[in-house]
């Protein structure tokens, strides 16, 4: 105790009560300039209090530890490696050398509404919780907080202002194979870096939930700003109102994210990125709930706005109410091949690129439980006709089972027979016989789904057939009673003229008419003999048409 200041003394006395020495007089909140200007009286030198924690200094220390605040910090708070049987609590202090607690295991952590340098907490034990609200991190040159390995057994508060600006490639805030027990709060944080990621959390394990909401991340590179991949969270995500960008890489990278609960990316949350890779990168992620980036507003100039390949959502995908996904020229805005979805709700008016066209979405091998809510199916028929990057069978596939599965077995066939358009439109079909087939039995016979039009067809050469038989037969003598009547060379009667003119256009079918009633040499005669045989070819055909589409004998798709 003889080497310590009269301030020193008192906290050693503090700590020994278990109370809070409290020098900044009730004043809650405090710029760096005024804790810069702190002269001697505001000093504690770092090592006293390492000293207090190794029981160096007072051997009978208060339960509840270490507590001071207001007070300037003077050198490097030199944890590392300490085992601490009592909490650490210093609020609303000033330690310009920073602070390194890596591999320490202690009580608990409160570091709330200080100014650091840097914090360094690399495979550190906190039995309790770690909080650091409020807190100011600033580091020029290199990483301002480095967790990596850090194992909190209750909640990891970043909260309040929480304010880290970083640099490098490292990333600004580094939680890399970090283990929460509790929860980690991350509520308006603000986390900048201009050279490398804001936030990096690969790997990290947490069993509680994850709060964003209003968190203010920049960072930079193709890594991302914001990195969540290989990360386990047991609770929901929650980003609401959340901003992150990155001019040269991914917003957010979640590849192989593990959500126990919900991804919320909601109401106002922007993310703005660049790169092939996308703005949003939730590459195989799989989520328990439900995702829902409703309102969202997710932005790319040189690449996809959202990617979500192998994407996998117990619950919905909600793309609603006000969410945009705006992609670079040439890239789809969305990309969700071969992802599986409880259920799907999409409003395709904000699916857009930068130059103003509409915007592409990729869903081959996309699955989803129950009908598109949103788009109607005929909507979601044009997403797929004309918002695809190319034809692909399985989403119009998907759709027709949907359909099917709701008992619309209507739009079931719709649905098929606007795969066969697309698939003959978008020349999938190579050889020209076969697409010359494919549009010959479209029009006929609804690709084979409605073999009905054929015989609407064959009623039209019907009614063909007995018009010209009345027109040229009966009013232009084209047809007259034959020698075996009794008025040879007379002029047929409109019943026997109709008779022919059934006996033309219907295959199988026939009449007696032709036995009284024959074509006369005549022009008109001459007319009908000759437009019959084209009739009846006709007639033919369409019959055996009618038969093969009722029989499944047309390929339909």
């Amino acid at each position: 105790m003889g080497d310590l200041n009269p301030l020193e003394k008192r906290l050693v006395r503090y700590a020994e009560d278990g109370v809070m020495l409290d020098l900044t007089d009730g004043q809650d909140d405090t710029s760096e300039a005024e804790m810069i200007a702190w002269g001697a009286d505001r000093g504690v030198r770092a090592s006293v209090i390492r000293d207090i924690l190794r029981g160096k200094v007072s051997l009978d220390s208060d339960p509840h530890g270490i507590r001071l605040r207001g007070a300037r910090i003077i050198g490097h708070l030199d944890l590392a490696h300490i085992t601490a049987a009592i909490p650490l609590e210093l609020r609303n202090c000033y330690l310009a050398s920073g602070a390194d607690l890596s591999h320490a295991v202690l009580k608990s952590v409160n570091l709330s509404d200080c100014r650091l340098s840097h914090l360094k907490l690399r495979d550190s034990h906190v039995a309790g919780q770690l909080n650091a609200s409020g807190a100011v991190i600033g580091n020029d040159a290199g990483t301002a907080l480095n967790a990596d390995g850090l194992r909190v057994f209750g909640d990891l508060i970043l909260t309040g202002g929480f304010t880290v600006t970083g640099a490098g490639e490292s990333g600004a805030v580094r939680l890399l194979g970090a283990r929460i027990s509790g929860q980690l709060a991350a509520k308006d944080a603000r986390i900048s870096n201009n050279t490398g990621p804001a936030f990096a959390a690969d790997g990290l394990q947490l069993d509680g939930d994850l709060f964003l909401d209003g968190f203010i991340a920049i960072g930079a590179g193709e890594c991302g700003a914001v990195r969540f991949p290989g990360a386990r969270v047991g609770g929901q995500v929650s980003a609401t109102g959340a901003t992150i960008s990155n001019k040269t890489g991914a917003a957010l990278a979640a590849d192989r994210l593990r959500v126990g609960g919900s991804l919320l990316l909601r109401e106002r949350f922007t993310a703005t990125g660049a790169g092939e890779r996308g703005a949003v990168v939730v590459l195989g992620a799989d989520v328990g709930g439900r995702l829902d980036m409703t309102g969202a507003t997710i932005s790319n100039s040189t690449g996809p706005a959202v990617n979500a390949d192998g994407l996998q959502v117990a619950e919905d995908l909600l793309l609603i109410k006000g969410f945009t996904a705006t992609s670079g020229d040439g890239h789809p805005a969305i990309e969700l091949t071969g992802a599986r979805l409880g259920g799907l709700s999409l409003d395709v008016v904000g699916i857009q690129d930068f130059s103003g066209s509409i915007g592409t979405i990729v869903v081959d091998g996309l699955v989803y439980g129950g009908l598109p809510e949103g788009p109607t199916v005929a909507d979601w028929l044009s997403v797929l006709a004309d918002r695809t990057p190319s034809y692909k069978a399985q989403p119009y596939q998907q759709l027709a089972a949907a359909t099917r599965a709701a008992g619309h077995d209507g739009d079931t066939r719709k649905v098929l027979m606007a795969q066969r358009r697309d698939q003959i439109r978008r020349r999938a079909v190579s050889a020209l016989s076969e697409r010359t087939w494919a549009r010959a039995t479209g029009i006929l016979l609804g690709y084979g789904y409605q073999p009905w039009r054929a015989l609407i067809y064959l009623f039209a050469v019907l009614a063909a057939a007995i018009s010209l038989a009345i027109v040229a037969g009966g009013h232009h003598g084209g047809l007259a009673h034959t020698s075996r009547t009794t008025t040879p060379n007379s002029a047929c009667t409109t019943v026997e003229q109709i008779g022919v003119g059934i006996d033309l256009g219907l295959p199988l079918i026939k009449t007696t008419a032709r036995e009284t009633c024959t074509t006369t040499a005549t022009t008109a005669g001459q007319t009908i003999t000759a437009a019959g045989w084209t009739l009846q070819a006709l007639a033919w055909a369409l019959a055996t048409l009618f038969i093969a589409g009722f029989t499944g004998a047309v390929r339909k798709t």
